[in-house]
């Protein structure tokens, strides 16, 4: 964190640190957003009977998480800080939550590498969002670039357009 060393933070703001960053996570010095997203995997451990009821809460509490603790943040720091990495968890989570049918896991990292593509290149209408100063904004563009990744993915399964590609998937 530049602007305030963890050591000066109240107990308060150390906890809402902690849960921007993911535990820490968004301090790693090459590729936060990318380990931030890696970060919302272990979701897909849980059988899909019940991630597919868990996901969309999980999205619903993060969200309002997230509007908690940002705003404090984004007063002793920069506007969507680098390490704040949260808005990347909950954007891959809208993904995994759209996806309602079980897949293997090269589908989800097919998703992965999708989410990561929209989030770090931000097409329209991503951009847009992304300019706003809001604290929503911070997460909406995550949130969009969820939903355009997962749409590209179920697009991807029901088709055959990668069939040549992934025949033994």
């Amino acid at each position: 964190m530049e602007a305030m060393k963890f050591s000066e933070m109240t107990t308060s703001l150390k906890i809402k640190f902690l849960i921007a960053s993911v535990g820490g996570v968004g301090l790693l010095p090459k590729a936060p957003g990318t380990f931030g997203s890696i970060m919302a995997m272990p979701i897909l451990f849980v059988p899909f009977e019940i991630r597919i009821v868990l996901l969309p809460l999980l999205v619903l509490l993060a969200i309002a998480l997230f509007m908690l603790v940002i705003p404090e943040l984004n007063k002793i720091n920069t506007h969507d800080a680098s390490w704040i990495v949260l808005d990347e968890v909950i954007g891959m989570w809208v993904m995994y939550a759209i996806l309602i049918i079980p897949l293997s896991a090269v589908w989800y990292v097919i998703g992965f590498a999708l989410f990561r593509y929209f989030d770090i290149q931000k097409p329209f209408p991503i951009n847009l969002i992304n300019n706003q100063t809001t604290v929503f904004s911070i997460v909406a563009d995550d949130i969009v670039a969820g939903i355009f990744a997962a749409v590209i993915v179920y697009l991807f399964y029901h088709t055959s357009l990668l069939l040549p590609f992934l025949y033994f998937l």
